[in-house]
């Protein structure tokens, strides 16, 4: 039977780099997707399987960029065939796959906000025209009486140029105004599915720093199935129960299923699926009772003595 090597996990937590400062380059990254998990009430520890080519004694490799949600000091690394001789889990500013999706997400949802308010700055803009126009009317300050009594003269063909003027530019707004309420839908429908689907991607965690799981291997050359495994916030499963009965049998068929949900920031796709009603953060673990030797012997052998039967 083979021997599994687990290292003794010296974690090198560093401070998240500030945005903007550049990640310095690290050793090369393997592809370690998504084996299988555990699903607990409201975590899930997950394994992450990759295979490391050794060409010579050692191979100090990055095995995998991990999500915000990551306890980083459940971390573990295994190998079967190769010694695990270190492990580090640094913050580095990195994108996962779902970080990137997430960023050009946001964009999207930017220029679509930048439109819904071009669009509501035009329609105030062209009701307050159009209540200007609307004001416009040949009106005098002066009495009846006096205007009679002055002549006051109205400029008609002045005011006709001015209403018809006034006439053309307020259907043209109320035009435009109808065409804006229509942009204005379209809009809010492209941008619905948007806000849907940044629900799912959590935008918040986009911008968070990742954890890198940097590993040192030992052992003869070839290739190696390394195992990460991890605990991550974010995942939790439910019962759910579904009862069938057959009225010609006179029957009732029980279904029993888990509900799976997880807000973790990385997919599980192809993964298989275990599910615990445990607390992994509990330790559970055989008290070992203090030793008081008496004399020199620290081992008790049993000696076989007779049966004595009383007089």
């Amino acid at each position: 039977m083979r021997r599994l090597l687990l290292a003794s996990l010296s974690l090198a937590l560093v401070a998240p780099s500030h945005a903007g400062e550049p990640t310095p380059p690290g050793p090369p990254s393997l592809a370690a997707p998504v084996d299988h998990a555990i699903v607990y009430s409201d975590r899930a520890r997950v394994f992450r399987a990759a295979t490391v080519t050794l060409a010579g004694a050692s191979l100090r490799a990055t095995l995998v960029d991990l999500p915000g949600s990551v306890e980083a000091g459940s971390v573990q690394v295994r190998c079967s065939t190769a010694e695990v001789a270190r492990v580090e889990v640094t913050r580095v500013r990195s994108a996962l796959p779902r970080q990137r999706l997430a960023q050009q997400l946001l964009s999207q949802l930017e220029g679509v906000l930048d439109r819904r308010r071009a669009l509501e700055g035009e329609r105030r803009v062209l009701e307050a025209e159009l209540g200007f126009i609307d004001a416009l009317q040949p009106t005098s300050q002066l009495p009846r009486a006096e205007k009679e009594r002055e002549g006051v003269a109205v400029h008609v063909e002045a005011w006709r140029k001015i209403l018809t003027w006034s006439e053309g530019r307020a259907a043209r707004i109320r035009a435009r105004l109808l065409a804006l309420g229509k942009e204005r839908r379209k809009v809010e429908g492209e941008l619905e599915p948007l806000r849907v689907k940044a629900r799912e991607l959590d935008l918040g965690a986009a911008r968070d720093a990742v954890s890198r799981v940097v590993a040192e291997l030992r052992g003869s050359p070839g290739r190696h199935r390394v195992l990460v495994s991890y605990l991550t916030r974010g995942a939790s499963w439910l019962p759910a129960y579904e009862l069938r009965y057959d009225p010609e049998r006179r029957s009732v068929e029980a279904s029993y299923y888990a509900r799976v949900s997880q807000t973790s920031g990385e997919d599980w796709e192809r993964a298989s699926l275990r599910f615990s009603t445990g607390q992994p953060e509990t330790l559970v673990e055989v008290p070992r009772l203090p030793v008081w030797t008496l004399g020199t012997a620290s081992d008790f052998t049993p000696t076989p003595r007779a049966r004595a039967t009383p007089a």
